[in-house]
């Protein structure tokens, strides 16, 4: 298993966390998505995922990733 966390910015209500689940979940290999509603965001994947592309998938849509 493989899991990524980060915190999304521009999350105004919930119905923003549950737009970008949906994009996350678009990609292969993602087996849950958890996003709180500060942002605090968890994937779990059976796959390695290219967050460059997963991360890229949200901007385009107005989110922005902050990673540690």
């Amino acid at each position: 298993m493989h899991e990524y966390t980060f915190t999304l910015t521009n999350l105004n209500c919930a119905a923003c966390g549950k737009v970008c689940a949906m994009i996350i979940k678009k990609f292969k290999g993602v087996e849950s998505v958890d996003i709180r509603p500060d942002g605090l965001t968890k994937i779990v994947s059976n796959r390695p995922l290219d967050m460059i592309l997963v991360l890229g998938a949200l901007k385009d849509q107005g989110y922005t990733a902050v990673t540690k």
